[in-house]
């Protein structure tokens, strides 16, 4: 799997990039549900090693895996559909 990634998206526009500022805000104030990410991520490294790279949808079982830890940990952040970040 790469080892970086990257994304691109508007920052008045949607709300991709909001949603990645909060989850990264709160794993970096949350030890218990950062440590519980990585393991994850491991753990589906493990199973999964190709990673995220599926040759028909893109996404794989190693993305899949993770999203519903990213949503569950989105609704603890306080995210609703259509918020935009106020950092």
């Amino acid at each position: 799997p790469p080892r970086y990634h990257l994304s691109v998206a508007f920052a008045d526009q949607g709300g991709f990039w909001h949603r990645q500022i909060i989850f990264r805000d709160y794993l970096r104030a949350n030890q218990a549900a950062r440590e519980e990410y990585a393991r994850l991520r491991e753990d589906l490294l493990n199973k999964h090693p190709s990673g995220h790279h599926a040759p028909v949808t893109g996404k794989g079982e190693y993305s899949n895996g993770k999203t519903e830890f990213i949503f569950r940990t989105l609704r603890l952040a306080g995210w609703r559909d259509g918020q935009l970040y106020r950092g």
